[in-house]
């Protein structure tokens, strides 16, 4: 499948992970003036996250990068609202030409590179913008995960060549990006790969300010969920080396239960929940927080655990006549 044509403005898990990034801007913005910041990503058809960011924040620009001809035309047709500026290009042209864009001049950004593949060119353009990107930006990439899409065997195959295989096409795609520490071919299963990819990109954020001691990125989420396919996303702020401990006492991010910082595993959080109808929601939602949902529910526990912990961030998708 391919992630482009995945309508991401309807699927449940990406909702909620929407929504969860505009919680972590919200508390982020306890530290920096939020008015300050330009909002950077890639819209799609249908400008969703874009929405969302304007019905939440007042940001001096929303940019939008997008090199497909028809998608760029379906964008300009759907522009939800006067204040989104359309640029058919890729999205590198805007990391090459960081901080200027045409007469712009843009200091602190929200950049959400919301790419849907995994090769080298991805990673090459998270590394470049975090290193250039002011002191309290916020930057988070989406990239897909999906293990089965580097090689899936055929039947007369073993499992390990399967794996071999894998390795092999996922370093054809990282090329120089690619790291043997991280990516051994019995870890690249749908379950392990993408902890994987989330390893990787720690070590890249690190590794853009090497030799830099004034700045640094510090990671403060990472989710995975399966839309179609297996996505992972990262995201950070750019933070000043001396001011971390202040942000952290005024913003309390390290005790947000959804961040990285709250978790003693440091990983990435899945969001599994189930499909459920609007009477299910209901349901359950007038049974919260009933802490044994198995005593009560026709889903099993570990969905219905899902739910209850997302349940704040569900959305909920109704005709309109």
């Amino acid at each position: 499948m391919n992630g482009s044509n995945i309508p991401y403005h309807l699927r449940v898990k990406k909702d909620i992970e929407r929504q969860l990034f505009i919680e972590q801007i919200n508390i982020i913005a306890k530290y920096y003036d939020i008015s300050e910041y330009s909002y950077i990503g890639m819209a799609g058809p249908f400008s969703s996250d874009f929405k969302l960011f304007f019905t939440n924040f007042d940001f001096k620009n929303f940019i939008s990068y997008e090199s497909d001809d028809i998608v760029f035309r379906r964008q300009r047709f759907n522009k939800p609202f006067s204040k989104i500026t359309y640029i058919k290009n890729d999205i590198k042209k805007f990391i090459d030409d960081y901080p200027k864009i045409n007469d712009l001049r843009l200091n602190k950004i929200v950049c959400w590179l919301d790419y849907t593949k995994f090769t080298g060119n991805e990673l090459d353009g998270f590394k470049s913008i975090i290193s250039k990107a002011e002191i309290g930006s916020i930057i988070k990439i989406t990239l897909e995960a999906h293990a089965s899409n580097l090689y899936k065997k055929s039947k007369d195959e073993t499992i390990e060549q399967e794996r071999e295989l894998r390795l092999q096409k996922l370093k054809d795609n990282l090329g120089g990006f690619f790291n043997n520490e991280i990516y051994k071919p019995d870890m690249l299963t749908e379950k392990s790969f993408p902890r994987l990819v989330f390893q990787h990109l720690k070590v890249i954020s690190r590794e853009a300010f090497i030799g830099e001691h004034r700045k640094e990125f510090v990671p403060l989420s990472s989710y995975i969920y399966k839309d179609g396919l297996t996505m992972i996303t990262f995201s950070g702020v750019i933070a000043n080396s001396k001011d971390k401990d202040d942000f952290f006492k005024k913003t309390k991010m390290d005790l947000w239960q959804f961040g990285l910082l709250s978790k003693k595993d440091d990983t990435a959080m899945e969001i599994n929940v189930p499909q459920l109808s609007y009477k299910e929601i209901l349901t359950i939602n007038s049974k919260l927080p009933e802490k044994e949902p198995k005593k009560w529910s026709i889903f099993k526990e570990d969905e219905l655990k899902q739910y209850i912990e997302f349940y704040k961030y569900y959305p909920s998708y109704f005709k309109i006549v």
